[in-house]
């Protein structure tokens, strides 16, 4: 027989209409709202009783208690083994229960804006949980057992006071939406960029100084939240995120910080002459005439990323800020690595020569605003 869902009103409920109801509606499913009430426990009228309306707790499959005055949670809700929906935000709960583990139909929980400092360790076995809301809490810790909810889709950690997520994140392959903004990363592992669902990311109001390349194989997300932080410049792989649609950058320090900030360190003489034997000889030729050390380290070179350079790079090299259009929404600067500061795409670094009167005078002259800004003008698509 198909069941229905039927939400009962406790202020206008009376004993003939439950009475009638018990005869024509045995199989209703019953969300129960007993928010905004304002009571620091769960009435029990309504539960206990041949004639409460909810005596039957089985039917019970969404419970509203938001907005009370709750300090403790409440142990009968653990008794309805059929809730799949439960919302008690907005309460004053510094933990939950072990027994909380017994609802394990739960698809969706909101826990936001209580006192919780730690989830139980039995909170692993909601394997079911699909939408999980824990933002505005005292977490300090990002909570290891929502590693095993393999379900979860929709994870809100908002408003905490995590430092860091962990690279295990990577197994909530199913994640569409992450929200742990307003806490104090300082980092992002590379590893989220696993999370190859992931529509919307919310990373604001944190420490942030960088952002993982790896975030460029989030192929579907279409908002990307990094306002509020303290990064400079943006991996440029960001470019190819060919579906993002809103991008929040504002208060971050980007372009301007970094700037002021270059420092150019010379290439050391073993990486001079590393680069030298990288470009003019194949591997066959030198694999046998040099240590296996120094082969080793020729197998670390990274090619410069100007398309028109046939350089390479091993522990030095220069970064550059370019300004990347996405599809005229956006102005965002990136971070390139060049194999020396000289390289561009009218002039190769590999084409210059350290005889070239040119690049002497250039090396004398400061790096002033007007010329880092006219340097980092130029507009590079995709």
């Amino acid at each position: 027989m198909e069941q229905r869902d039927s939400n009962f009103d406790l202020d206008n409920y009376n004993e003939k209409q439950m009475e009638e109801g018990e005869s024509s509606n045995s199989f209703v499913n019953l969300e129960v709202d007993l928010s905004q009430r304002y009571v620091e426990t769960i009435p029990l009228t309504p539960f206990v009783g041949d004639c409460a309306p909810y005596k039957e707790y089985d039917r019970i499959i969404s419970l509203n208690l938001s907005t009370n005055r709750f300090i403790h949670f409440p142990l009968l809700v653990c008794q309805f083994k059929n809730l799949r929906r439960l919302d008690i935000s907005n309460n004053q709960l510094a933990s939950l229960p072990k027994d909380f583990s017994s609802l394990k139909c739960l698809t969706q929980l909101s826990l936001r804006n209580n006192l919780l400092e730690c989830l139980p360790f039995e909170f692993q076995q909601l394997k079911l949980l699909e939408e999980l809301n824990i933002s505005g809490n005292l977490l300090e810790q990002f909570p290891f057992e929502l590693l095993q909810l393999k379900q979860l889709k929709i994870l809100y950690l908002g408003g905490n006071l995590i430092e860091y997520i962990p690279a295990a994140i990577a197994k909530l392959k199913n994640l569409k939406i992450l929200y742990v903004g307003g806490n104090r990363l300082i980092a992002v592992p590379d590893s989220i960029g696993a999370l190859s669902e992931l529509t919307s990311l919310g990373l604001a109001d944190n420490r942030l100084e960088s952002i993982p390349t790896s975030i460029a194989n989030l192929h579907k997300l279409t908002t990307l939240s990094l306002h509020n932080n303290k990064i400079k410049v943006l991996p440029p792989g960001i470019a190819r995120l060919k579906n993002l649609e809103q991008l929040s950058l504002r208060n971050n320090p980007l372009v301007t910080d970094f700037v002021n900030e270059i420092l150019l360190e010379p290439p050391t003489l073993k990486e001079l002459a590393a680069r030298i034997v990288k470009i003019r000889f194949s591997i066959n030729i030198y694999r046998n005439l040099i240590p296996l050390e120094l082969v080793n380290y020729l197998n670390t070179a990274n090619q410069c990323v100007n398309p028109k350079c046939k350089g390479v790079y091993f522990e030095s090299c220069s970064e550059l800020v370019k300004f990347v259009d996405f599809c005229g929404k956006y102005r965002v600067p990136l971070l390139h690595y060049l194999c020396s500061s000289k390289c561009s795409t009218i002039e190769p670094a590999y084409a210059y020569t350290s005889s070239s009167s040119a690049e002497s005078d250039d090396d004398q002259r400061p790096m002033s605003s007007t010329y880092a800004k006219e340097k980092m003008k130029k507009v590079l698509l995709g």
